[in-house]
């Protein structure tokens, strides 16, 4: 399987009011401020080179209480989905903001929760969404579909919310129910039968972190479908303080040091799971906007070359907007919805060329 250079749909099918659960889809894919998605920009991002897309779909907004997906949000997902497929790409389809607030879940269509407290309904709320999802898609012409079980699990609102430490007692009990939750929705997506049988399925650790991953907390799930069915999902805004942070600590001039920390990454990545017969997809990474094109270009290039030259697959996240001037850590937009076009071509270019370098370079290897 050749996923190519990947690319995130993202605020979009994810966005959600809030904490509600309304069940009306008609203004969600709009509310974040992106443009309702077209066949126009899709067929832009295939003619640009992009191979893979990653949608992410947040579903508790639009489940009632009998766990039911409204058929209305399923519609549009499922054109959303064929309009890639038509492109000829292949489609990463996860449940996305469905992380509840706290463990105080009232009832399970609210989402998931990973502690002991909130397994029974979490497990219930993977098991009815995964049902209705591989439903949906079990079909021969969606069998470049690859299901993402969770995105970024974790402890909202702890301390270790966003990273995990070895040491919390509530993150090795997250870790664990994450592998439960990893299993329960694995085990349902292949009870589905047809094509789920033995379709590739993403899994992540706690909040889909590589140090988490490398942690013996991680389990990958039992898979009758054997081990080459099951990929790690991480996402790497790596260093953090060059890709994402705009506070205390960041820096906007590629290095040494940061080509040193993408090195240990990758490396690890490749020597713990690839290996060992497990691919890894990077779900999700890019370098927000300061002003700084030159180091961004440099980091693109060496983050797109070097993961490509060890056999992972990296998705560019994407949330339509160039430049955030209220939260610049958020200037992630590299394609132009309006227009379909990057909005810079050298970006595109220089992650089009080192992606195809890096994977010419593995191959050699192999």
């Amino acid at each position: 399987m050749n996923l190519g250079t990947g690319w995130n749909l993202g605020n979009t099918l994810d966005a959600h009011n809030a904490d509600t659960f309304e069940n009306e889809p008609s203004n969600t894919e709009t509310s974040w401020g992106q443009p309702a998605t077209t066949r126009e920009m899709i067929k832009g991002l295939a003619n640009s080179g992009i191979k893979t897309i990653r949608l992410p779909v947040s579903w508790t907004p639009h489940i009632n209480a009998n766990y039911e997906i409204n058929g209305q949000w399923m519609a549009r997902v499922k054109t959303i989905v064929d309009w890639c497929i038509e492109e000829g790409l292949y489609v990463i389809l996860n449940i996305h903001h469905d992380n509840y607030i706290n463990d105080n879940m009232v009832y399970a269509f609210q989402g998931f929760y990973p502690t002991e407290k909130g397994k029974a309904m979490s497990l219930k709320y993977i098991e009815a969404v995964w049902t209705q999802i591989a439903m949906a898609f079990n079909k021969k012409k969606y069998d470049k579909i690859i299901f993402e079980t969770l995105n970024e699990p974790r402890l909202r609102g702890h301390e270790h919310e966003w990273n995990m430490d070895p040491k919390c007692e509530k993150c090795q009990e997250a870790a664990r129910i994450i592998n439960e939750l990893n299993q329960k929705a694995l085990d349902t997506i292949r009870s589905s039968g047809g094509i789920n049988a033995d379709r590739m399925v993403m899994v992540p650790a706690y909040v889909a972190s590589p140090y988490a991953a490398w942690d013996s907390s991680f389990k990958f799930p039992v898979d009758p479908a054997g081990k080459g069915k099951i990929a790690l999902s991480v996402h790497m805004y790596t260093p953090y303080n060059f890709a994402m942070n705009c506070g205390d600590g960041s820096y906007n001039n590629f290095s040494t040091q940061t080509k040193e920390e993408l090195d240990n990454h990758f490396n690890s990545l490749k020597s713990n799971f690839i290996d060992r017969g497990y691919p890894v997809i990077i779900g999700e990474y890019g370098a927000t906007n300061k002003g700084n094109k030159a180091d961004r270009l440099a980091w693109f290039e060496y983050y797109l070359k070097e993961s490509a030259s060890r056999g992972i697959t990296s998705i560019l996240w994407d949330n339509g907007t160039e430049n955030n001037h209220e939260n610049p850590a958020e200037s992630f937009g590299f394609f132009n919805r309006e227009t379909c076009q990057w909005f810079d071509q050298d970006i595109r270019n220089v992650i089009m060329e080192a992606a195809e370098e890096g994977a010419r370079k593995h191959a050699n290897s192999n």
